[in-house]
C-alpha cells in the first residue's frame, strides 16, 4: 500500500538508523566540549524517546483522531483519511493526505499468502485488516562537506527526518489481544470478549472483592472499591514486561515493538472478479470495531463527573455498583386469556416463583382493586414467568409488580434479587428492586 505524500528528494530509512531512541542516556554538557553528530543525535533521541515512553505505557496505542477507512469501487481502492494515532511503542503516526491502496495489484503481488477462495464464478475473495505502521524518510538534501565514504558514490547527505506511515494490508483479520490491567477489567465487571490473561487464585480473589464490595452499604462501596482497585491496580503493574522483538533476542523498553502497527480495520468478503491486472471490486465489508481510540482527558473528566451525579446518593457518594440481578426484558399482558408473562436476562431461581411474588390491580371508577394471582409458572430455561390471574382486567388501566424486594422477591440463580427493569438503578447483593409495568 502507499505512503502519505512526503517532500520531494526524500529516501527512506528505517526508524533506528533514523534515532536510535534510548530514553536513559542523555547528553551531559560542560564548558568546552566539543559537540559532533552523535552529541546532537543522542540530546534528540533522549527527549525523543522520553515522549516515546511516556505514550506507550500510559496512553496505549490507538487512534487520536481521524483515519477514516473507506472504499472506491470503479478503482477497486482502500483509502485511509488524514489522521493522528499512537503506536505499541509510543511514537505518534501522523497522515495529513487521504492514501490508497489497489487491493487488486496487492493481489497480484501476494497471491500466495492471500488465503483466497475461487468462487464457482471466477471471482476469488478473501479477507485482511488494514493497519498503519511508523515510517521515516530522509529528506532536504545538502552538500556533504566531507568525502564520500568507501564504496559511496554521492556527495550529498539529508538534512531532516519526515516521520510518516506505512500504511499495510495484511492478509489476515484482527484477532481481540489481551487488553493491559486485566485485574482491574475482571474487578469492574468489563468484557470485552478477551478473557482476562491472569492466575487463577488471583481471578479467585478479584471475585471475592466484587462479592465484598457488593454487599456493603451504598455509602461504604466507594472506600472499599477504591482499596481494591489500588490492590489490583499494584498486582497488574507488577506483572508488566516491555515486549521482545519475534525472535524473542532483543528486550525494548516499550510495551510494543518497532514492528508493532495500529489496527484500522477488518475488511472482509474482499471479491475480486476478472484476471491478473486486469480486477474489479465488486464486494467487501469494512469493520471498524477492532480499533481502539483515545478520549481526551478533559472529556473523561466530564463523563466521570455525569455518571458521579446521575447515580449520586448524596453527600458526594458515586453510585453502587450493580450486583447483577436478574431484569425484566421483556412483559406481554394477554387479558382475554387472564395472564401476564415477563422476559428475564438472566435465570430466576425457581424456589421465588410464586403467586406471593407478585402483585396486580387495575384502576376503576372508586379506586385500585387488586386481581388476585393463581398461579406463577417458571419455563425451563428460568428465563421467562407466566402469571395466572383469577379475572380477565378488561379494558381498565393495569398495574404488574414483580417483587425485587420486600419479603417475597424474586431471586437469580446466584441468590441476588431481581433489579427490576432494564434502565432501573443498581440493585444490591441483599435489595433489588420491583419490576413495575402499567398498560391499558
Amino acid at each position: 500500500m502507499s505512503t502519505m505524500a512526503a517532500p520531494t528528494d526524500v529516501t527512506c530509512i528505517s526508524d533506528t538508523g533514523s534515532l536510535p531512541d534510548d530514553p536513559y542516556i542523555g547528553l551531559l554538557y560542560h564548558f568546552g566540549m566539543l559537540l559532533g553528530v552523535d552529541d546532537f543525535a543522542t540530546e534528540q533521541t533522549y527527549h525523543r524517546a522520553k515522549m516515546r515512553l511516556h505514550n506507550a505505557w500510559l496512553h496505549r496505542a490507538g487512534i487520536v483522531w481521524g483515519l477514516d477507512v473507506d472504499a472506491v469501487e470503479d478503482k477497486r481502492e482502500f483509502r485511509v483519511g488524514p489522521g493522528l494515532a499512537l503506536d505499541p511503542s509510543g511514537r505518534e503516526l501522523h497522515l495529513d493526505v487521504r492514501c490508497c491502496m489497489d487491493i487488486g495489484a496487492w493481489y497480484d503481488q501476494n497471491t500466495d499468502a492471500a488465503n483466497a477462495t475461487t468462487n464457482e464464478d471466477g471471482t476469488v475473495q478473501f479477507d485482511g485488516r488494514i493497519e498503519i505502521a511508523f515510517c521515516a524518510c530522509a529528506t532536504r538534501p545538502v552538500p556533504a562537506i566531507s568525502g564520500p565514504c568507501d564504496g559511496a558514490n554521492v556527495d550529498t547527505a539529508y538534512s531532516r527526518t519526515f516521520e510518516t506511515v506505512s500504511i499495510r494490508f495484511i492478509a489476515a483479520t484482527a484477532e481481540p489481544v489481551p487488553s493491559p490491567y486485566p485485574r482491574l477489567r475482571l474487578l469492574f465487571g468489563l468484557d470485552d470478549g478477551t478473557p482476562p490473561d491472569i492466575p487463577a487464585q488471583d481471578k479467585a480473589d478479584i471475585l471475592a472483592a466484587r462479592a465484598d464490595v457488593l454487599s456493603k452499604t451504598a455509602d461504604a462501596q466507594p472506600d472499599a472499591l477504591l482499596a481494591y482497585f489500588r490492590e489490583f491496580a499494584d498486582r497488574d503493574a507488577v506483572a508488566m514486561v516491555p515486549a521482545t522483538s519475534a525472535d524473542g533476542t532483543t528486550q525494548s523498553v516499550y510495551p510494543g515493538t518497532d514492528d508493532d502497527g495500529v489496527i484500522l480495520a477488518n475488511v472482509t468478503g474482499v471479491t475480486l472478479s476478472g484476471s491478473t491486472g486486469n480486477w474489479t471490486l465488486t464486494g467487501y465489508t469494512i469493520d471498524r470495531s477492532p480499533r481502539r481510540t483515545h478520549v481526551a482527558t478533559l472529556t473523561i473528566e466530564e463523563l466521570l463527573c455525569g455518571a458521579l451525579l446521575e447515580g449520586s446518593t448524596g453527600g458526594g457518594a458515586s453510585s453502587p455498583l450493580d450486583a447483577g440481578g436478574p431484569r425484566v426484558s421483556a412483559i406481554a399482558v394477554d387479558r382475554p386469556g387472564k395472564k401476564v408473562t415477563i422476559t428475564l436476562d438472566k435465570p430466576v431461581a425457581a424456589a421465588t416463583v410464586s403467586h406471593d411474588a407478585f402483585r396486580v390491580s387495575r384502576l376503576e371508577p372508586g379506586g385500585w382493586q387488586p386481581i388476585k394471582v393463581t398461579s406463577a409458572s417458571l419455563s425451563g430455561d428460568g428465563l421467562s414467568i407466566e402469571v395466572d390471574l383469577r379475572v380477565d382486567p378488561g379494558t381498565s388501566l393495569l398495574r404488574f409488580i414483580a417483587f425485587g424486594t420486600g419479603e417475597t422477591p424474586l431471586l437469580g440463580t446466584d441468590d441476588v434479587p431481581l433489579a427490576g427493569g432494564q434502565n432501573d438503578p443498581p440493585g444490591s447483593a441483599d435489595d433489588g428492586h420491583n419490576y413495575v409495568h402499567m398498560s391499558t
